[in-house]
């Protein structure tokens, strides 16, 4: 636990902080209201300014010269603590932590993190439903204190009942559901009734990138990340970007209407294409009947994943091989969970699928395919 010592000093150096950024934010504000009176002073009959400049006198030097010396303080300030807790910061959480309910909680997540692979961490994701609770409730305890699941693996496209798990998470009062909707959203109907917070980024449904929402329940009480003054929300401090907000909410607007319509269309191409590439013979299909339309996985035996992806873009067909964060040169932890064969799993390629995606272009990529299929098979 930390002392009692470093826990009096951060405590302080908080209130320190906290104290600079409202002296900080007054001065700030006097100087912004002497400006504007001497701004009105310059004007004409008409409300025009003749003299475009100001009179930066000494007070007003003095006013800026204070503002910076706050800024300076602030920034050494920043420096002590950091200095100060950066090393022990694992027991600073602890401690945090302990001070909302008790003290078990970050002990068992610590045990959590040390005790699973990013493979069996994974595994919860890709397992099938009626295989799914049994494994989750392995993994709970009455000491966990947040699930967090993707709705859609993003690599198979294995769909998750977050209904279902929501359910069962209700037998877990400590218990926080956060399901990051990013890959669900605005493809599948979601039912948020047992989420108590849902994360989603506009770019998935052709909304501009650098704009996420965060979708949580009234009990939740959430913490900043980022802290100092609250613009427009407690939750983040910052001017909010109107223009990429508008982009997201217009993006859900003209997409969430047509799920059903458009993922009946898109299961359509997928078929198409799933039937086709099933009837060759280094060719594994590794979504299943639980994988949403949108992403079709499969394996292609014999034939990097590199060089067949080069060959496709060739004709201007772009697919990829594993999800943009995943590492290089490493096996699918998605694949690998769910088949577990491991030359499956190093040659794995994806296909996205949308609503815009037309049936002549599916045509010309199984076209494609089976010319870079032969081609590469005889080298």
């Amino acid at each position: 636990e930390v002392d009692q010592k470093s826990k009096s000093y951060f405590v302080d150096k908080l209130q320190e902080y906290d104290y600079l950024i409202d002296e900080k934010e007054k001065k700030l504000s006097e100087l912004e209201s002497e400006l504007e009176k001497r701004k009105n002073g310059l004007k004409d009959s008409n409300g025009d300014i003749n003299n475009p400049n100001y009179d930066f006198d000494s007070s007003i030097i003095d006013m800026l010269t204070e503002t910076n010396y706050l800024d300076k303080n602030i920034f050494e300030l920043n420096k002590k603590i950091e200095e100060k807790f950066i090393i022990n910061y694992e027991d600073l959480l602890k401690d945090f932590l302990s001070n909302i309910k008790d003290n078990n909680r970050y002990d068992f997540a610590l045990k959590l993190r040390n005790k699973f692979t990013p493979d069996e961490i994974y595994k919860i994701e890709t397992l099938l439903p009626e295989e799914r609770d049994k494994y989750l409730k392995e993994l709970l305890t009455d000491e966990t204190i947040l699930v967090s699941i993707s709705i859609v693996d993003s690599e198979i496209g294995l769909r998750q009942n977050i209904n279902e798990i929501g359910k069962l998470l209700k037998e877990y009062p400590k218990c926080i559901f956060h399901v990051d909707c990013t890959q669900g959203i605005g493809k599948i109907n979601i039912d948020f009734t047992n989420i108590d917070l849902a994360s989603i980024s506009a770019h998935k449904f052709y909304g501009l990138k650098g704009i996420g929402l965060l979708i949580k329940k009234e009990n939740i009480v959430i913490e900043p990340l980022i802290h100092g003054g609250k613009s427009t929300t407690i939750y983040r401090s910052g001017t909010p970007p109107l223009p990429l907000i508008v982009s997201l909410m217009k993006a859900l607007e003209l997409i969430i209407p047509n799920i059903d319509k458009n993922y009946e269309y898109i299961t359509k191409l997928n078929n198409i294409i799933k039937d086709k590439l099933s009837t060759y013979e280094l060719v594994h299909i590794n979504s299943t009947e639980n994988s949403i339309p949108h992403i079709l996985n499969f394996s292609l035996l014999k034939i990097k994943p590199e060089t067949f992806i080069h060959a496709l873009e060739e004709y201007n067909i772009f697919i990829s091989t594993k999800s943009a964060c995943s590492k290089s040169n490493t096996i699918s932890s998605s694949v690998y969970a769910l088949t577990k064969n491991e030359e499956l799993s190093y040659q794995t390629l994806r296909i996205s699928l949308s609503y815009l995606t037309t049936l002549e272009e599916v045509n010309k990529f199984l076209e494609v395919f089976d010319i870079c299929y032969k081609r590469l098979l005889l080298k």
